[in-house]
């Protein structure tokens, strides 16, 4: 994300942000949800109308734009603790939160699982889905064999 796009986002009155602050009133957490997913640029709002129509008509689908932890609060719990805020708001109206996860994240942070066995310490009721993955391919033309940047 572009700091110009971050700046946008933060002023976006339909996206809501999560903080959390250091014992010492620095900020140690920042995520970003919203129900107005015409606020999202990058995701497609007929998707989810087509895929769950009342729960978009009534506004209860959720989209976690991004969460980032600083890297002095790693294993501290306010990862957890941002999580649990965010997605009992949408467990309160039988909602449901969509998160993009890049393969990293997925494959060896294990990010959803992550969310889905914090989620499921207080919503027995959580079920983790994948909608879809994108995977982004190079062909690379080098006529030596050897990658060139």
């Amino acid at each position: 994300m572009y700091a110009s796009e971050f700046d946008a986002v933060m002023a976006d009155t339909r996206v809501t942000k999560y903080l959390a602050f250091g014992d010492d009133g620095s900020l140690q957490g920042i995520s970003t949800m919203t129900a107005d997913l015409l606020a999202v640029p990058l995701v497609s709002p007929e998707y989810f109308a087509q895929r769950w129509p009342e729960r978009y008509t009534a506004r209860r689908i959720y989209y976690i734009g991004f969460h980032a932890v600083h890297p002095d609060s790693h294993g501290t719990g306010v990862f957890g603790d941002m999580v649990k805020v965010m997605t009992h708001e949408v467990a309160l109206v039988d909602g449901i939160a969509i998160l993009d996860v890049c393969t990293y994240n997925k494959d060896r942070l294990h990010l959803p699982r992550a969310v889905n066995s914090l989620a499921a310490t207080w919503a027995s009721h959580v079920k983790m889905t994948t909608l879809d993955a994108q995977h982004y391919i190079s062909y690379d033309f080098a006529r030596t064999g050897a990658a060139t940047g």
